[in-house]
């Protein structure tokens, strides 16, 4: 640990901040963050990493690959951004995959090297990982019910279609396409077709009242 108090021992208008006060800011922070050497084995790891793991002693997980003590896995991590942040010198970022206590887990990793001190034989890699499961869940609903509303959409008796601010059709439905006698073109002649700007529609004051409905007012006609 010699290599971290040299490292982080500082001096700001006079006052030291003392190692022990570094860790308490590094322990506080709502994300793991754990020092790699160059072979991905863990030299040390905040209070969040040690309770994320929940196995083992503390002294029996420092010296381990950080892909099995962390991530529960058999392999090195696909993409691996230590690998990587040792090969570029930046800052490098993934989304990896786990398993973990038989529950699927997202994570989002970063790897900074770290500077070598003078006293330093090989180079250091500082990690940070912020468990991200909830956010990668709630994007696999909202595409699950994306498709959902695209399948009831397309299987709806009733012609949809949607249109852009500027009055632009942006998609049609196959009841549309039906409706309007166009059938397998009616995608291909209407989308992109400013209705705002069609004489027809300027005439019989369709175009009035599609304009309030962009701004918000819903409104219901009867031919």
């Amino acid at each position: 640990m010699e290599w971290l108090v040299n490292r982080y021992r500082m001096m700001k208008n006079g006052l030291r901040i003392e190692f022990n006060t570094i860790l308490s800011i590094l322990d506080s922070l709502p994300m793991g963050v754990f020092v790699l050497d160059q072979k991905r084995k863990i030299q040390w790891m905040n209070d969040r990493i040690l309770q994320h793991i929940q196995r083992d002693g503390i002294h029996q997980s420092f010296e381990k690959y950080c892909y099995t003590k962390i991530f529960d896995l058999k392999s090195p991590c696909k993409n691996c951004p230590a690998l990587r942040t040792l090969s570029t010198g930046r800052t490098e970022h993934a989304e990896i995959k786990s398993e973990f206590k038989g529950e699927t887990k997202y994570y989002l990793v970063s790897a900074t090297p770290l500077e070598k001190g003078e006293n330093d034989e090989q180079a250091l890699i500082i990690e940070t990982i912020q468990d991200i499961t909830y956010q990668k869940k709630a994007e696999e609903d909202l595409r699950h019910l994306n498709d959902f509303n695209a399948a009831i959409i397309e299987n709806a008796p009733v012609a949809i279609f949607t249109i852009d601010m500027s009055g632009k059709f942006m998609s049609v439905n196959p009841a549309l396409a039906t409706l309007s006698g166009l059938g397998a073109e009616a995608e291909e002649k209407l989308v992109g077709f400013n209705w705002l700007e069609n004489s027809y529609t300027v005439r019989c004051g369709l175009a009035h009242y599609i304009k309030k409905g962009l701004q918000g007012e819903p409104f219901e006609l009867q031919d």
